[in-house]
């Protein structure tokens, strides 16, 4: 078997809260499935805080597993107006009773409908048998990793058995997962993978655009690995004037370093600012909190009461851009 490079999670959201109705379309447009299929299912707070501040999820299913998750009725004021897709790692897999579904024209027409993504995880998967995980393992151990990883995420953990290992330390950010795929499906053959997954939303942006572009996921997945984590022998010199170890080299190829374009959206000279959000304000008192002088949290208290009157005299409110998804499903296609 060759090895290959995949998508192996996509969440992303379209700009409105959607009805039944708009679903029946939305689910019929993306991914060619009836919605009758869909299962409402209940939504607990510990699946919130994984899956998405909503009020509902309906769930399509494979032979047991999920395939897409639905998330609609937003209850934060940070997804306001959207509606929330996961498709799963084995929905877009290449299982028999998997989605079958064609990624770049999945991310062409969410770009179409003006969709974000929200969370890719681009996959590197070897068959060859190397002991790429057990190398990786050796590196990562708490005597040693300061001196053989160079990496960009401030932490590194693992979990108890050592079969996977996590560079970032916070499961709502960017990460790279690496683990014995063929362990955890049962597999006779070698199989290891390991992945990147972006939930950065001006990272997700240059990745929709890079894939669109005609960029090969495989390229994509292993500048965003190899600019991210590296690992070097041990040694006298400064690690960072170590070349890479030997099996890092071969597993990533010839990777390069990922270029991240941020997106930045200008506005109109005349455009009012915008309110500021519940989140501004807990910022504001978190960087307040660390000081020492009680003036401090005072002052950030003023400065928000300032600009919250200010904003109410000029009867400014956040801006919105609802997006008629009823009509654009049938202009698209």
């Amino acid at each position: 078997m060759q090895n290959q490079a995949l998508v192996d999670w996509l969440s992303f959201t379209v700009p409105m809260e959607m009805t039944e109705d708009e679903l029946k379309q939305a689910t019929d447009y993306f991914f060619g499935k009836d919605f009758s299929g869909f299962v409402k299912g209940k939504h607990t707070q510990k699946n919130k805080q994984r899956m998405g501040w909503y009020s509902d999820i309906y769930t399509l299913y494979g032979t047991g597993s999920p395939l897409i998750h639905i998330l609609i009725g937003p209850t934060s004021e940070n997804n306001e107006n959207t509606t929330l897709f996961h498709v799963t790692g084995y929905g877009l897999s290449d299982r028999p009773d998997a989605l079958n579904l064609e990624i770049m024209s999945l991310l062409k027409k969410i770009r179409d409908v003006d969709g974000q993504l929200t969370r890719a995880d681009l996959a590197l998967d070897d068959f060859t048998g190397r002991p790429i995980l057990e190398k990786m393992t050796e590196a990562s151990h708490p005597d040693v990793w300061k001196d053989r990883i160079i990496t960009t995420f401030r932490f590194k953990r693992v979990n108890k058995e050592w079969t996977t290992l996590y560079y970032g330390d916070n499961p709502r950010g960017n990460q790279i997962i690496a683990y014995d795929k063929a362990a955890e499906t049962g597999t006779a053959d070698p199989w290891f993978r390991c992945e990147f997954r972006a939930r950065d939303r001006e990272l997700l942006k240059t990745i929709h655009d890079d894939l669109l572009s005609g960029i090969p996921i495989a390229e994509v997945a292993a500048d965003l690995i190899n600019t991210t984590l590296r690992f070097v022998p041990p040694g006298r010199k400064v690690k960072y004037d170590r070349k890479p170890e030997a099996w890092w080299t071969d597993f990533i190829g010839d990777a390069k370093k990922y270029t991240f374009s941020r997106h930045r959206s200008g506005k109109d000279s005349d455009e009012p600012p915008k309110a500021p959000t519940g989140a501004t304000a807990e910022k504001y008192l978190r960087n307040a909190l660390r000081g020492d002088k009680s003036a401090e949290i005072e002052d950030v208290i003023l400065k928000l009461a300032a600009e919250i009157q200010e904003l109410r005299s000029n009867n400014v409110q956040p801006a919105t851009s609802p997006l008629i998804i009823s009509q654009t499903w049938e202009t698209r296609k």
